[in-house]
Parts: structure tokens; C-alpha cells; sequence
């Protein structure tokens, strides 16, 4: 049996498949490159490869695609039927606890992969995602603080899990340790884009929009402009330009950064569909764009996928004018709040309010806006993303509530 670059036992892998994998971890970790892809190949040379499978189940899982579950469980249905070592089964539970929606065993079982190895890169990865994702941020931090003192200087894919600690500080407000991370993840690999993705939500979250700038523009050229990564990053440095009232500038990079590539996913349309709220809440026309991405969105009203994505899905068929979609999106949500299924609690107490109150906003109707949001910031972080991501509640509120008085 074959072992990865950190010693662990792999089952079903040929060396040239090893090296594939190695290098799909690393683009999930870096986020430079295109790990299905990889992991594609991987599993053509090598169809008995476990933790091929298993990473290519994660990566669709950790994506914002409704269409993710469906190739997780295909993938997962492949793997689980081979033969696997018992830290490779604990992964295939991981996922199918996922899969049913039971995201707190899930957790456990990554936990429990992780104290027993805490080199396995696959499993910090995607908990790291699922915690980003259910907007759990102190488990996020307690995780990857657990196994940062087993990651000694020198290690491959140290600069990756420097990126993990330096955003997981990030989200619970230690900012100055979080910059000091991003910063030793770009001493080791300065063109980590996961690193310089956590330092620039360091100088968002500081209100240190000059300094985003100067970090931003310089490492720009080398984001690549086709990938659910360069695209965020283009986003992050939008909101610098507008939070320094530099709104053609803004609309300039969402024009060269996040248009041309829509039809890329639900990623791509979360951050345009952010950008687009934030100008409207400023009182500033984006002209046709949230036409566009109302288009764009209008396939997904009834997903009932994801509560984080309805809400900018709504922001969307506001802007766009597209009231069916947003009827629809509206019943759905209702359905999903009211249903015995994981996400109806979060569907309840935070997807509706946050949508009606979009709709409100679009009426311009600010009493109804506040009505809505009032009591919504204590609650928002269950919307899952970060917090950067989450403060356009606070900002709707604080834009209704100014309009209002």
C-alpha cells in the first residue's frame, strides 16, 4: 500500500494517481487550479483509489452548486464498495452524515479522524469548509487551532493550513494574529490565494480600505480571471474601492471580474449579487447588471439548497425586477421553514426575514425593513458565509432605518 506525502496509508493508489491527488489537495488548499479536474484524472488512472473518491465527494459538497449533493453521492456510492482502511471509512461516514444533512456528526467524525491524524490535509479542508459553511466560526478557530502546533515549518501544505488559521482568526475578531498567519502562508507561497484571501478580509473587517488596495492591486494580475476564486477576490477588492466612494472603480472591477463569468455558479452569482445590493442600499443605479444576474439566478428560486444562496438569489429578482421569481423563492422558503428537515430552523429565523425585508427594501418600505432585521444580528451568523459576507443585513438595516427617520 502506498502512503501520502504526510505517511498516511492510501488504498487503491498507483504513484502517478498519488502525485494527481497531491496536487488536487494542494489546489483546494491553495485555491489555485481546479481540483475536480485533477481528481477526475485521478480516478480514471486508478478507479480503486479511496481518498481519490473521497476528495472529489468534498469538493463538490463544499461548492455552492445544488447539483453538488447529487455528484457527492454518485462518488461516495463508488468509493464506499472498495476496499478502505478504517481512517478512509471514518471519511465515507463524514460524507454521508453530510449527505442526510446531519452536520454535527459529520463534524464529530472529522474530529475524531483528526485527533488520530492530525496530517490528514483532506479532512481540515472540509471541515473547514463545512464550518465556514453552517457559520459555526468558534469551531472553525478550535479545529485548526487543535492541529497548528503538528504543522512544523517546512512542512508541504503548511502555507494552506496557515490560510485556514489565518481566516478562522478572522471570523472571531483576532485580526492582528490573523494578519500575522496570512502573512506567514505568503512568506512560504506568496501567491496563495486562500492567504491573501484571509488578509484582505482582515483590512475589510478593520475598515482599512486604503491598505486592502495596497495589497489587492499589486497581486491582481496573477488572480486569473476565470475561477469561483479570482472572482471573490475581485469582489473583496470592489467593496475597497466603494467603501473609499470610488464607485465607477467598483463597478469597473464587477465588470472585468465578475460579469464575464456569471455562468460559472452560484459562487459567481452570490459576490455579483452582493455588490449589486450594497450600491443600492448606497442609493446608486448599477444600470442593467442585476437584470443580468436575476437571469442568471431565475433557475434557482426553487432550489431550496441552500438559505445563505436564497438570500442572494433574492437580492437578485429585486433588483431585476423579476417578482414571479421571487414569489416563488418566497413559497419555497416558507415550505422549507415549515418541513421536519435540517436548515428549517435557519429557513425560519433568518431566511425569511432577511428576503421579506429585501422585498420591503425594494418597495420602499423602510418600517417594514427594520420590522423585519430588528432583531436579526444576533442571528445572522446561522446564515453560514463569513462575515464580511453576512454585514449586508447590518447595512440594509442601518440604510432602512436612515431613509425611515
Amino acid at each position: 500500500m502506498l502512503h501520502d506525502r504526510y505517511g498516511l496509508p492510501v488504498s487503491g493508489a498507483t504513484r502517478e494517481s498519488l502525485d494527481r491527488f497531491g496536487q488536487a489537495l494542494e489546489a483546494c488548499t491553495t485555491w489555485r487550479g481546479e481540483p475536480a479536474a485533477l481528481l477526475e484524472q485521478c480516478t480514471r488512472e486508478a478507479p480503486a483509489f479511496v481518498m481519490a473518491h473521497i476528495l472529489a465527494a468534498y469538493v463538490a459538497l463544499g461548492g455552492r452548486e445544488p447539483g453538488g449533493a447529487r455528484t457527492a453521492r454518485v462518488l461516495h456510492a463508488r468509493a464506499a464498495g472498495l476496499p478502505a482502511t478504517r481512517r478512509e471509512r471514518l471519511h465515507l461516514a463524514a460524507i454521508e452524515a453530510v449527505l442526510a444533512g446531519e452536520h454535527d456528526r459529520s463534524s464529530a467524525l472529522l474530529d475524531a479522524i483528526l485527533e488520530a491524524h492530525p496530517h490528514d490535509l483532506v479532512a481540515l479542508q472540509f471541515a473547514h469548509s463545512l464550518d465556514y459553511r453552517v457559520g459555526d466560526a468558534r469551531r472553525l478557530l478550535r479545529r485548526v487551532m487543535r492541529v497548528m502546533p503538528r504543522w512544523s515549518s517546512g512542512m508541504a501544505g503548511r502555507d494552506g493550513v496557515l490560510a485556514m488559521h489565518a481566516f478562522a482568526l478572522e471570523e472571531r475578531g483576532r485580526f492582528a494574529a490573523a494578519e500575522a498567519s496570512a502573512r506567514q502562508a505568503l512568506e512560504i507561497a506568496p501567491r496563495n490565494l486562500r492567504a491573501q484571501h484571509a488578509l484582505l478580509h482582515v483590512h475589510e473587517m478593520r475598515g482599512e480600505a486604503g491598505r486592502g488596495l495596497l495589497e489587492a492591486l499589486p497581486r491582481a494580475p496573477h488572480w486569473g480571471r476565470a475561477s469561483t476564486s479570482s472572482t471573490h477576490l475581485g469582489w473583496h477588492l470592489a467593496l475597497f474601492h466603494l467603501a473609499l466612494g470610488r464607485v465607477d472603480a467598483a463597478l469597473d472591477v464587477y465588470d472585468a471580474r465578475i460579469a464575464p463569468h456569471l455562468a460559472l455558479g452560484v459562487s459567481v452569482l452570490i459576490d455579483a449579487s452582493a455588490l449589486l445590493w450594497r450600491l443600492r442600499l448606497r442609493g446608486l443605479d448599477a444600470g442593467e447588471r442585476g437584470a443580468a444576474v436575476a437571469a442568471h439566478w431565475a433557475p434557482h428560486a426553487g432550489d431550496a439548497h441552500s438559505v445563505f444562496s436564497d438570500v442572494h438569489a433574492m437580492m437578485a429578482f429585486v433588483a431585476g425586477g423579476r417578482e414571479e421569481d421571487a414569489a416563488t423563492l418566497i413559497a419555497t422558503l416558507r415550505a422549507r421553514a415549515a418541513a421536519p428537515r435540517p436548515g428549517a430552523a435557519v429557513a425560519r429565523l433568518v431566511g425569511l426575514p432577511v428576503c421579506h425585508a429585501i422585498a420591503a427594501f425594494g418597495r420602499r418600505q423602510w418600517r417594514e425593513v427594520v420590522a423585519q432585521l430588528r432583531a436579526l444580528p444576533v442571528l445572522v451568523g446561522r446564515l453560514g458565509g463569513s462575515r464580511a459576507q453576512q454585514s449586508v443585513v447590518e447595512l440594509m438595516l442601518a440604510a432602512a432605518q436612515a431613509r425611515g427617520a
